[in-house]
């Protein structure tokens, strides 16, 4: 199912990107800003890594989420973490068999882990410019991720959402009839 970022306001206008809508009742016109478009201003600032004191945080893809029940936008990223410290390696049971490296191993590589972040959309009346603000970690999906790591990894995924998004999503130009009359900005799905 396509999911959008919707911003409503009263009258017609002219709109650069999206779709417009006309209603009979009273004017009603709506900008669309789709889950790819949102996507692909986001692809554009991926790859990247935070430096942390403790281990340096590979961003290995972002992916937008907008949820429609509670008209908000969210960043799931996966992440891969190279530790700067010497973490225990777990000790894990070796299975029935002739000889060494039989049975489970230590996972190889780097830790990684899956973070979603969930923010607000912003319209700011003065500037024209709808902004994704506020975004907190909702969900951490730690797999192989020492303890030690899991803050450090919060506040990389937390850092990098917050420069990838410095931009606005959207900017109305001055006299822009839709920035005259912008009543409303929802995230629909």
């Amino acid at each position: 199912m396509k999911k959008v970022l919707v911003a409503v306001g009263a009258l017609v206008a002219v709109v650069a990107v999206a779709a417009v809508v006309v209603m009979a009742k009273g004017v009603e016109f709506t900008i669309v800003k789709t889950e790819a478009d949102l996507q692909s201003k986001l692809d554009e600032k991926i790859p990247k890594q935070k430096d942390m004191q403790v281990a340096v945080v590979h961003i290995r893809k972002a992916t937008i989420l907008l949820d429609g029940a509670s008209h908000r936008l969210g960043v799931v990223l996966d992440l891969e973490v190279q530790p700067k410290i010497d973490l225990p390696r777990p000790e894990l049971p070796r299975g029935p068999g002739p000889g060494p490296g039989d049975g489970p191993k230590a996972p190889e590589g780097n830790p990684k882990a899956r973070v979603t972040l969930m923010g607000k959309i912003v319209y700011e009346k003065e500037t024209g410019t709808v902004w994704f603000k506020d975004p907190e970690v909702t969900d951490i999906q730690a797999g192989d991720l020492p303890q030690q790591l899991l803050e450090p990894v919060k506040k990389a995924a937390s850092m990098a959402v917050a420069e990838g998004m410095k931009d606005p999503l959207q900017k109305l130009e001055e006299g822009d009839t839709a920035r005259l009359l912008l009543q409303e900005i929802r995230v629909e799905g």
